[in-house]
Parts: C-alpha cells; structure tokens; sequence
C-alpha cells in the first residue's frame, strides 16, 4: 500500500509505502487462511496478491494500492487493487493538523539536509594571503622607451600581475521533494516518525470508513463484486459494439432458424419438385433480360458478385455468431458470479450467528458464575434474579420429608 500526503502549500509531497511482512519459511500457514484460500478457488474467484487478503482484520489494508490524503481539496481517495477508485471528504481537523505538523517537521528535516548537502560540496575558498606580492627590484638604470613603445603599450592590455581567482564550481540545488524522499529512506527516525502517523491516519480516518464502504464478507465477497462488475462491463461493450441488440439466448435461436427454414420450404414451394425447364427459365431471367429486344443482354446478377456479397454476408454472421456466444458466456458467468455472492453473504450472516449465540451463552454462564459465589447479591435487577436457580435440582429435594 502506498501512502500520498498531497500539501496545499509549497510544502513537499510525501510518498511512503507501507507493506506488511511476509511469513517465515518455517512458520505454518493457518488453518482460517487455508479454509479461506480453498474456498475462493474452489469458486474459481482471482486470488490475492498477498496471503493477508485471507485475514480478516487485514484483508482490507491488502486490496488498497493507494490512499491519497489531499490537503488542497481535503478528500481521501482510496485505489484498489482491481482499478476501482472511491473519495471522499476528510472533515475531521484533527487528522488535517497531525498532517500538516509532519509535513513541517519533514520539511524542516529536509532544508537541513540540503543546506547541510550544498556546505560540504563547495569548496574553500583560497585566501589573498597565499600569493606573495613581488617586491621591486633595485637594478641598473633602464634606457628611455620610445614614443613607439608607448603608444603599443596603450593600445596592448597588460596582464594582470596576480592570477585571477578560481570560481567556485556551482552546484545545483536539489529540490526539497527528492531531498524529503530520501530522508524517508535514510533516516531511521524521521522514517519511523511518519510510519506512525500515516498508520495512525489510515486506521482512525480510512479503515473506520472502508469498513462501511466494503463488504463484510471479507475477500471473497469483494473479489465477487470486482470481477462481476468487469463482466457486466464487458457485456454492455458488446450490446453497444452489436448495435444495442441484446442477443437472445442459443436455444431460441437455433429454434427460430429451424422454424424458418421449414416455413420457407413447406409452406410456399418445394425446389424438387420444380420442372426442369422452370429452373432452367428461372436460371436464365436471374443472370440475363433483353431491354429493348435487340441483341444486347444486360445482366442483373453476375457470379462473381454474387459470391462476395455471400461471402461478406457470411463473416458478418460469423462475426456476429461470436459475439452472441461471448456474451452470453458473459452472462452465465455473471450469473455464477451472482450465486456465489449470495452463498458467501448466508456463510457469513450464519457464522456472525453462530458467534452472537456462543457470546450470549458465555455471558449467561458468566453470570450463573456470579450469583453462585454471591458477587451480585444486592445489585442485581429483577430481572435477573432467575440466575441465582441452579441449573439441576439436586437429589435431597427430591427426598420426601420424615
């Protein structure tokens, strides 16, 4: 799972992946995980990426690829594993001022480290008491330059006595996000730090919410409604690609081209039972006619022509034959979808049964405790004085009195 925080300010973004561990080698997978794993691939549903999709206190935290807090438009989003996106507003200013006071404090911790970077790359720079100032000789009498001379020596630049100081060489500053980045990498207590908010605002503002937003099932309901959604999506592709003509289903079909054909050959004629000279005529008026009864045909029909609009005619069956049969794969697996959604949904209402009914027979247990070694004797209400009858009668009130 990746964790933005998104600033309203100039304050630099944080990015933080948080990924649970995996188990030892040598560890055991459990039985749950397991019961859970045979029944998502018995259903043949998408298994997880993770083995924690089986947990039920983690499942939900292992379908989430990305959770963004916008500080700008003060909304949470949340993208799932299959693409799925769900918003919405962040309200709560507790959790607004928590963030912001880490991004200070990653903030701050960054501009330290690039000014701390940009001290050590540049240079020392050389003093002007390194370079010794050439005293003047004393020498014997130079003879006069000529006029020539000077006026070269005018027009000439002269170099300079003392060598030119080197510039430092300049380096570019880095940008407070790729600084704030890698103190996220590097620096184990900041890293820590931020892992505890982020985590702390993932449970108190998203899970809380998600829990509501996602099915109660688990994994196997929530992998259900993703891969049903994507069928039902396909499915209005190919109604859309076919011209908004739902096909109808491959039994009606097939007996709608057989009720056809035999309406078309037993009610109106027979081809057989046609005379020779009728199909020769029929033949001969179908390819050829005389316009004006001279000695030029022109025909109506020509082979060649006829053969590739029949061709045409039958790709564009073809085309549409598989099309029909695709959707309604689709559908029959969009049904399946639907039924095994339902088994999950009663799975899991009977097992929140089950548990309801183990709490209330431990709480009246609990009780029956209670009243035996006198602990609510003189608090309790009416309506829990029944507690205090033992369970079995005992066998000396069965005994007739003497």
């Amino acid at each position: 799972m990746q964790i933005r925080i998104l600033p309203d300010t100039s304050l630099p973004a944080i990015i933080y992946s948080f990924s649970l561990p995996n188990l030892p080698q040598d560890l055991q997978t459990p039985a749950a995980w397991d019961m859970e794993r045979q029944r998502v691939a018995a259903e043949d549903l998408e298994l997880p990426h993770s083995v924690y999709a089986f947990d039920k206190s983690t499942w939900m935290s292992s379908i989430v690829h990305e959770l963004t807090f916008d500080m700008a438009a003060m909304a949470i989003s949340v993208m799932f594993v299959d693409g799925q996106v769900q918003q919405w507003p962040l309200r709560d200013a507790s959790c607004v001022q928590t963030l912001k006071n880490m991004l200070l404090e990653v903030h701050d911790a960054a501009k330290e480290e690039r000014d701390r970077k940009l001290a050590l790359s540049q240079p020392p720079t050389p003093s002007t008491s390194n370079f010794e100032i050439p005293s003047p000789r004393t020498g014997k009498h130079k003879k006069q330059r000529s006029l020539f001379h000077f006026v070269v020596s005018l027009v000439t630049p002269s170099t300079p006595s003392f060598p030119a100081l080197p510039e430092p060489p300049r380096t570019a500053s880095l940008p407070l996000s790729d600084v704030a980045t890698e103190l996220l990498l590097n620096h184990a207590p900041l890293r820590l730090r931020a892992r505890s908010v982020l985590v702390d605002a993932y449970r108190r503002h998203v899970a809380c919410e998600l829990r509501q937003r996602l099915p109660s099932a688990g994994y196997a309901a929530w992998v259900a409604q993703s891969m049903l959604r994507c069928t039902t999506d396909e499915m209005t592709r190919l109604v859309e690609y076919m011209g908004g003509v739902v096909p109808p289903p491959l039994s009606y079909r097939s007996l709608g081209m057989s009720m056809t054909r035999r309406s078309a050959t037993h009610l109106f004629y027979d081809e057989d039972d046609l005379p020779e000279e009728m199909d020769g005529m029929s033949l001969a008026d179908s390819v050829s006619t005389d316009t004006d009864g001279s000695s030029v045909h022109t025909p109506l029909s020509t082979p060649v022509g006829t053969e590739v609009r029949r061709r045409i005619s039958q790709q564009k069956s073809l085309s549409m034959n598989t099309d029909a049969e695709r959707y309604h794969e689709l559908q029959q697996h969009a049904l399946h979808l639907r039924q095994v959604l339902v088994h999950v949904e009663a799975i899991h209402n009977h097992e929140e049964y089950e548990a309801r009914n183990l709490q209330a027979v431990l709480a009246i247990r609990a009780r029956r405790r209670a009243w035996s070694n006198r602990v609510l004797m003189g608090g309790a209400p009416h309506s829990e004085l029944g507690f205090a009858t033992p369970r079995t009668s005992s066998p000396l009130a069965r005994c007739e009195p003497v």
